[in-house]
């Protein structure tokens, strides 16, 4: 069985459409407005696993990982599937572990496991 894979460029406001391809593996560079804002690494089979979000830092602070986890929890939600995820910060200092946490924290991500460098969440679908 071969696998979906989706591995170029994603306009960020059509993510959603992507997901609901439902694709084995996205690994892609993320487009808005027609500039490389970042990266997205996603692997699907009975949850999703969030490998990695990461926004360049010229488009940081602008909105955009905000926008890629309200579209990824809505698609749990509709879909009843667990996402999973590694926060990680990139520069391995606790300050910016906190931040990155407290961001999946606004999602509903909650920690399963945690290091001084690193946190393991889970996101459970709210059914409607």
């Amino acid at each position: 069985m071969s696998k979906k894979e989706i591995y170029h460029k994603i306009n960020l406001d059509e993510l959603s459409l992507y997901l609901t391809n439902k694709p084995d593996v996205i690994h892609c560079e993320l487009e808005k407005d027609s500039q490389i804002i970042g990266l997205l690494i996603l692997y699907f089979n009975d949850k999703i696993y969030l490998s990695g979000i990461n926004i360049y830092e010229e488009h940081q602070n602008k909105g955009y990982a905000k926008q890629i986890l309200k579209v990824l929890t809505r698609y749990s939600n509709d879909s009843n599937i667990i996402i999973e995820l590694c926060a990680r910060a990139m520069d391995q200092q606790k300050g910016d572990l906190n931040r990155l946490v407290n961001l999946y924290k606004q999602f509903g991500f909650q920690i399963i496991d945690d290091h001084p460098v690193f946190a393991r969440m889970i996101y459970h679908p709210k059914i409607s």
